[in-house]
């Protein structure tokens, strides 16, 4: 057995990582960019082929479940500022999630053969999710003497996830009616660092009568080149960790569309349905599963020795908390994501639509819902709007507009452009901006939707 002395470092440091989330709601109802395949497999681009322009193709985020900034910290009367972890605490969930994604396309075209659509892109992925609860902060606030008192300190879940991988899509979609298009991406994924939280139950008991501290718990993490994210030497890595491709995985994306009726269409994918197996500079800690019960000291033996009595519960401490740890390697499931959709085409230029978003982390299902409109102001430029129920916030509003000029299309999409300008009153932010080359662009049928 070794010292736990690792893991609290190690969750620290990741605690106070800058974050970024994907979601790409507005994407989804934007029918002008090519983009939109990536978010659902039926999509096909209207025109007959594209080249996203290398390295300028991005997306970031972020988005937090708990609480805003301003719940935290306020302004009194007089611009001082007044810390509110009671708020904060109110604003809570049982269990909370800050969670993120940075994608930047390295390279990524597509074309349309007849009925078909096929497309080949590169995109390198780093992924962040941390999951808190609400129990951690009343406890670091309020103390184990107040509303805990007598009461399970529930910490079960906390934990983080963080992948960094380059993937490898190849795209094909095809119209086997009128009505029905169905896609599919399939993808080869080359890990390059991994945390992972496998497993985690933690909890402190305070007796309201004897005022005995019972901590129980155990916590599972699996690690992989974790120098990408931890170590800015990159200690232990070498060239060959990232060229020999040594950790590998598989995904699928797969999609449909139906075109109900002249004005309506649906729409649903399912998108990172898929693995990665960790080979390289691998570290798996398992502690102790605990289950320990502090009664306090004797006051009369802490002042004849207190040493001894200090030694004794180090002593019991130290047997109780500890690890093990291997190199055995693991897989870890990729961010799975669930759309369904649907458009009413209000008039030749002008729709609007409605799609129900899903994710599952660790078993636990979080959802979002969001409505949008868009329009074809002019041959050359398009616009997009949207409001979005998510991460228990009411308060999220998009903008998003797609200019062509000539074959270059120009893009920037946001689904709550309020966090770009007052990130502390926000808990999303999300954008997407890039430059594409259409081919074959058919500007009269610009209204058209992705379906058709």
């Amino acid at each position: 057995m070794k010292s736990l002395k690792t893991l609290p470092t190690i969750l620290l440091v990741l605690i106070s990582t800058v974050n970024f989330a994907q979601e790409d709601f507005l994407l989804y109802s934007f029918d002008n960019l090519p983009q939109g395949h990536y978010i659902n497999p039926a999509f096909k681009p209207k025109s007959k082929g594209f080249l996203a322009m290398p390295m300028m193709n991005t997306y970031l985020g972020a988005s937090h479940s708990g609480f805003k900034l301003t719940n935290l910290v306020q302004i009194r009367p007089d611009d001082s500022l007044e810390l509110r972890p009671d708020i904060a605490i109110d604003k809570m969930a049982d269990l909370n999630y800050l969670k993120g994604m940075v994608n930047n396309e390295i390279i990524g075209f597509g074309f349309t053969a007849k009925e078909s659509f096929l497309s080949f892109s590169v995109t390198n992925k780093a992924s962040f999710r941390l999951m808190y609860p609400k129990d951690l902060f009343r406890l670091a606030f309020e103390g184990n003497g107040s509303t805990l008192l007598g009461e399970r300190a529930n910490m079960d879940g906390f934990g983080v996830d963080m992948l960094s991988y380059l993937e490898f899509a190849v795209g094909y979609s095809r119209a086997f009616n009128e009505k029905l298009r169905i896609g599919t991406r399939l993808k080869y994924i080359q890990g390059l660092g991994a945390i992972y939280t496998k497993h985690s139950e933690l909890g402190l008991h305070t007796d309201e009568t004897t005022f005995d501290l019972t901590l129980d718990g155990q916590l599972t993490l699996n690690t992989s080149n974790t120098g990408i994210m931890l170590d800015t030497n990159f200690n232990g890595l070498e060239v060959g960790d990232f060229t020999s491709f040594p950790n590998h995985g598989i995904g699928i994306d797969l999609g449909g569309s139906y075109q109900l009726n002249e004005k309506i269409s649906l729409s649903s994918s399912v998108l990172d349905l898929g693995v990665i197996k960790w080979n390289s500079n691998v570290r798996n800690y398992a502690s102790d599963s605990v289950s320990f019960t502090f009664k306090g000291v004797d006051i009369n033996e802490f002042l004849s020795d207190s040493s001894d009595v200090l030694q004794s519960i180090q002593d019991s401490l130290a047997g109780e908390f500890g690890y093990s740890s291997n190199e055995e390697s693991f897989t870890t499931p990729l961010f799975t994501r669930i759309y369904i959709g649907g458009n009413y085409q209000i008039t030749e230029k002008i729709g609007v639509g409605v799609n129900w978003y899903s994710e599952f982390i660790h078993r636990r299902y979080r959802g979002a819902l969001t409505l949008s409109g868009n329009a074809q102001v002019t041959n050359w430029f398009r616009v997009g709007l949207n409001y979005s129920y998510y991460s228990r916030d009411y308060f999220n509003i998009g903008l998003g507009f797609a200019i062509n000029g000539g074959p270059v299309q120009f893009y920037a999409i946001s689904d709550n452009l309020l966090g770009m300008f007052i990130p502390q009153a926000n808990k999303n932010f999300h954008a997407r901006f890039g430059i594409n080359f259409l081919m074959g662009w058919r500007e009269k049928e610009q209204q058209a939707s992705f379906g058709e």
